[in-house]
């Protein structure tokens, strides 16, 4: 008797078991036919097209991507990626999903993001157009109150003491309760970024190359670096090696106090960009040296900088939804600054000033000074999109005289002797330098006021072309 009943226990465990791995077989299939069924209706024309309209209209710019790709059931991937008209090309996407957040949450919870060398091409009026075009507030308006008439009836109780009132036990603040914020792993690789504007000078732009982004995941904090190997501009690529560290925390991202090098050449960089509506921006780089410094500003060596010592300080700092506002101030001093072009020689000056301010579109030079016993230049600027306005005096001894006369002369500047009058000293000689563009029209120049303005580019040639080493290069 016991015997048969243990019998069928096991004959009852072995077929529920059997049940149990059939039904989880049969779900495997199911799930495997839902994913096919999944990607094969995701992998569809009428499905790429209104992803590709959806995020159009996100970016308020047209979006296309060739192809879409799900890897196992928490990866995403985008390839081919183009955004509007030739503003940029990302080759790769991919995102993975939380799937148990998402899927309890009901929002999409992100795991990690990997950018794959994207190419982008920044209109920078555009973007300022875009952070400035948000919905105004309405303001409400205000409620006047007349103040309650008295009766003459009734007395007035204002005047009369008021009974003593019970002393209420003071009620304990509950405790805030502040959601946690995830924060997911961000890969940027090999990015190019070219930024151009139309307050640039034509067909100018400023290209940063070999950018890279690194972000950790974490709840309330992330933190990572920034880099970016080289920057082009002027046609003229300068390398940098940045490495920034990044912090991110509070709705800020923070920029930590790091030091990078350059020759001999220290830049202090610290700043903060607030994640807020504003997107307040404060950013400071300090600028010192410690023994002599040679920078090549053309891969070329066509013209590069010598120079013993520099002291100096950028600060950028305002509101990035409104860029024309954001401040930007530069101030330089360098001593035994020797610029070399390998075609004209160099000159040593023993002492360079440079002031500058950058604000509302403006850029205004209040001084700038690079002084030596021979020769020296000293003046002040401003431009805009509306125009520019420089001023440069040129000082001289009685040998350099002679040499900027046979330059202005020879390169058809000015066909006058007697430019370069004498100053208070008889042993040093001056000369104005004014030149002017007002849009739409061509630069201007002018040496003497007889003379009037003169189209700069008529010149340019025959300054170009009229290239004497000796006048550039001292004496031994």
């Amino acid at each position: 008797m016991a015997l048969r009943k243990s019998s069928s226990r096991k004959a009852r465990a072995t077929k529920i078991y059997q049940l149990l791995r059939q039904a989880v077989v049969v779900l495997i299939f199911v799930l495997l036919g839902l994913f096919i069924i999944a990607y094969v209706g995701i992998n569809t024309p009428k499905v790429h097209h209104k992803i590709e309209r959806k995020v159009s209209q996100k970016l308020k710019q047209p979006f296309r991507f060739e192809c879409f790709k799900i890897r196992g059931f928490d990866e995403i991937k985008l390839e081919g990626i183009t955004l509007g008209k030739d503003q940029g090309i990302i080759p790769s996407v991919a995102v993975d999903l939380n799937v148990m957040k998402t899927l309890r949450d009901g929002e999409i919870n992100l795991d990690e993001i990997t950018i794959e060398a994207p190419q982008l091409n920044l209109d920078l009026d555009s973007i300022e157009s875009s952070l400035q075009s948000s919905p105004k507030k309405t303001k409400a308006a205000p409620i006047h109150q007349s103040p309650p008439s008295k009766s003459p009836k009734t007395k007035d109780r204002s005047k009369q003491p008021s009974p003593p009132q019970k002393k209420r036990p003071a009620v304990k603040p509950e405790s805030l309760i502040v959601e946690s914020v995830h924060y997911p792993k961000v890969s940027i690789k090999g990015a190019h970024i070219r930024l151009h504007s139309k307050h640039l000078p034509e067909n100018s732009s400023i290209t940063l190359k070999g950018i890279s982004l690194e972000l950790t995941s974490g709840i309330n904090k992330s933190a990572g670096k920034l880099t970016c190997s080289s920057l082009s501009a002027l046609g003229q690529e300068v390398d940098l090696n940045l490495d920034f560290p990044l912090l991110l925390k509070d709705n800020a991202l923070t920029f930590p106090s790091t030091d990078h090098h350059l020759s001999s050449i220290k830049f202090t960089t610290a700043g903060k960009l607030g994640l807020t509506r504003a997107l307040p921006l404060a950013f400071n780089m300090q600028i010192s040296s410690n023994g002599a410094s040679h920078l090549k500003l053309a891969k070329d060596d066509m013209l590069s900088i010598k120079l013993k010592e520099i002291q100096g300080l950028l600060r950028l700092q305002g509101s990035l939804r409104n860029i024309k506002n954001v401040q930007v101030k530069l101030k330089l001093d360098a001593t035994d600054l020797e610029p070399t072009h390998r075609n004209r020689g160099s000159h040593i000056f023993n002492t360079a000033h440079l002031d500058m301010t950058l604000k509302n579109g403006k850029i205004s030079i209040p001084d700038y000074r690079g002084i030596s016993e021979h020769l020296s230049f000293l003046g002040n600027g401003v431009a805009s999109a509306q125009g520019a306005n420089v001023v440069c005096r040129i000082v001289t001894d009685d040998t350099w005289r002679s040499r900027m006369i046979a330059l202005l002369r020879g390169s058809l500047l000015s066909h006058r002797y007697r430019n370069f009058q004498p100053l208070v000293t008889t042993d040093r000689y001056a000369q104005d330098f004014r030149l002017r563009v007002s849009p739409p029209g061509k630069p201007e120049y002018m040496v003497d006021p007889e003379d009037g303005w003169t189209e700069l580019d008529s010149r340019l040639k025959f300054l170009q072309s009229f290239t004497v080493r000796e006048l550039w290069t001292e004496e031994q």
